[in-house]
């Protein structure tokens, strides 16, 4: 009989980054399976740990006020993924995106999961989600074509809609390196 040895998960750094009240720390709890929590605004940086299956994944949930904002780019060479939170009902979609786009254009070889947050407001038939849609085609302009850049429209406070919007991202991200490392052959 031989022992049985168990390899550590695979380890995957995440920076969760986004404006100011825009979900992320809800989407981070919710991936813990935490769904009752006091929110308050995140100063500095957060490292919480979340483990899904065989893997484990270190977030970085950092605050989104603007204050804040010119210390994240002290962490993207740390990180594997960017997780960008946004609020998808506020009136401004663009300057979200176009925050989306800065970012995305000093980390073109990062793979992005961007969270459209749908609180409050059903988007279909609003003609939010075409300009969201436009918006986002605009940001996948900038990423490197190696890398991913995913849009899950999801509730992050729904903890079952942001597990799913996350296993489908990494699903996806998998593939993508699976197929990166088979072109390299």
């Amino acid at each position: 009989m031989g022992v049985e040895s168990h390899q550590p998960p695979i380890m995957f750094k995440a920076l969760v980054i986004g404006p100011e009240r825009s979900g992320k720390t809800t989407f981070v709890k919710s991936l813990q399976r935490i769904d009752n929590f006091l929110s308050m605004p995140t100063i500095g940086c957060a490292c919480e740990m979340v483990d899904m299956e065989t893997v484990g994944y270190c977030l970085l949930d950092h605050g989104g006020q603007e204050c804040l904002k010119r210390h994240w780019q002290r962490f993207y060479d740390d990180c594997d993924v960017i997780i960008f939170v946004f609020d998808a009902d506020d009136d401004d979609v663009t300057t979200a995106v176009q925050e989306l786009v800065e970012v995305a254009v000093v980390n073109k070889q990062k793979s992005f999961l961007v969270i459209a947050n749908q609180r409050d407001v059903e988007m279909s038939g609003s003609g939010k989600t075409e300009l969201l849609e436009s918006e986002i085609k605009r940001a996948r302009t900038v990423v490197d074509d190696k890398s991913l850049l995913h849009l899950a429209q999801c509730n992050v406070s729904d903890v079952t809609d942001a597990i799913k919007q996350f296993k489908v991202f990494v699903k996806m991200l998998d593939k993508s390196i699976r197929k990166q490392r088979r072109n390299v052959r």
